[in-house]
């Protein structure tokens, strides 16, 4: 019962409404105002918006260059020889062969993830979505060493199952439509999913093999992530912080100024060179210094 296996849509009834407590991260919602409770007039946060829009041009790149799945799936015996950009690249793929992998996958980011990053901010929910996804790599990996097995994986669902387990312990009354018909509130659908997953692992532990394909293991490592992300209240945003961090307005100034200062300098050599030698004496690289300077002139 992966993320691809079945169709969701919202509770139409379920007319709740938003609401988000003072301090940054410290909203609560139930619901409402766009889809799956996303705040009126804010549909489309950034890091929501361009993770879709990456895993769908990954998506055309896997269909026209087949090989790009295998330079970016979840090898666990060449991520042992040292290529680990896989543990993350792999959640950015999807099933070349057919389109309802990456539909639902996206679907289910849009619907639940949309709010989430407004609640939490689109720094903080960027790095739960990756650390969600190393998570779900990782406990694949581990069950695959433990097996002595090395079957490749690609999908977001580890990801995914992430940010729907921790949208349910917020909301977890929020009925939504399964196949678009059955209403079910949304904390029974991720115990279905966790039964579901969990089942085949089991197995799999037993010496039983698995008669599916879905990569149980890594959904289960999503689950649990954004699982304890809320009864922990982790925060990642001073990890993102040491990968990124912008630099303040201040900051900005000051680098400004300097660029500036070394600028002028270099004009000043740039002329007192054509006093003392004649501008026939000037290099390539001091004409073209010399033509910036006036040009910037021109435009103040």
């Amino acid at each position: 019962m992966g993320v691809n296996d079945r169709d969701y849509g919202r509770d139409p009834h379920a007319g709740d409404r938003w609401k988000l407590d003072s301090g940054r991260g410290s909203g609560s919602w139930q619901g409402g105002g766009g889809a799956y409770g996303t705040p009126p007039g804010r549909l489309w946060p950034a890091v929501c918006k361009y993770l879709i829009i990456i895993n769908i041009a990954v998506f055309v790149l896997q269909i026209i260059l087949p090989q790009v799945t295998s330079w970016l799936d979840l090898d666990v015996s060449k991520v042992l020889k040292g290529q680990i950009w896989r543990l993350m690249t792999c959640a950015f793929c999807h099933d070349p062969t057919g389109i309802i992998h990456l539909l639902f996958n996206m679907l289910f980011l849009g619907w639940f993830g949309r709010p989430l990053e407004h609640k939490y901010g689109s720094k903080e929910f960027l790095g739960f979505y990756l650390s969600a996804a190393l998570a779900a790599s990782f406990l694949y990996m581990g069950l695959n060493l433990y097996l002595g097995r090395n079957t490749p994986m690609i999908g977001a669902s580890g990801a995914i199952m992430a940010v729907v387990i921790m949208y349910a312990m917020f909301n977890p009354r929020q009925k939504i439509l399964i196949w678009f018909v059955l209403p079910m509130e949304i904390r029974w659908l991720v115990l279905l999913y966790i039964v579901f997953d969990l089942y085949p692992v089991l197995q799999m532990l037993g010496g039983r093999e698995s008669s599916t394909g879905t990569a149980h293991a890594a959904h289960l490592g999503g689950l649990a992530f954004g699982y304890f992300y809320v009864k922990r209240n982790w925060r990642l945003e001073p990890v993102m912080d040491l990968i990124y961090k912008p630099k303040s307005k201040s900051e900005r100034v000051r680098s400004a100024g300097k660029k500036e200062g070394r600028q002028e300098k270099r004009i000043d050599e740039v002329l007192e060179k054509i006093n003392r030698e004649g501008i026939g004496s000037l290099t390539e690289k001091e004409r073209k210094i010399l033509t910036g300077a006036s040009n910037d002139l021109r435009e103040r």
